[in-house]
């Protein structure tokens, strides 16, 4: 295989044309379909704890964007909530950033 062929973790995705681009992942049946030079057995019994682990870690991180989106959430209704105490109108979908803007702008008429 020529340099070009070759992806960052040093392997050849098999059927690779020399124009593809390197970073670009083939699937076959959502499965990473990988030319690691040994039989699909060996390679499945030496994937499969890697695998399970990277399913368990995506598992963690939706679950975690899930609680950040809810803290983002009930952010954005404090921050509507404290200009509309102020008499503010608060936009939509940027009310942590006006309220940043707002007090900005006491901190510096308070200066």
């Amino acid at each position: 295989a020529s340099e070009s062929d070759v992806s960052p973790l040093g392997r050849t995705p098999s059927g690779a044309a020399a124009t593809q681009d390197p970073f670009a992942f083939p699937r076959e049946g959502g499965v990473l379909d990988w030319d690691l030079g040994s039989s699909d057995e060996e390679n499945g019994e030496e994937l499969a704890p890697a695998l399970c682990s990277l399913k368990s870690m995506a598992r963690e991180f939706r679950s975690e964007a899930k609680g950040l989106e809810a803290e983002l959430r009930a952010g954005e209704c404090v921050a509507r909530t404290t200009l509309a105490f102020f008499g503010e109108d608060p936009p939509l979908g940027g009310a942590l950033a006006a309220l940043q803007v707002f007090l900005g702008q006491v901190g510096s008429f308070a200066s």
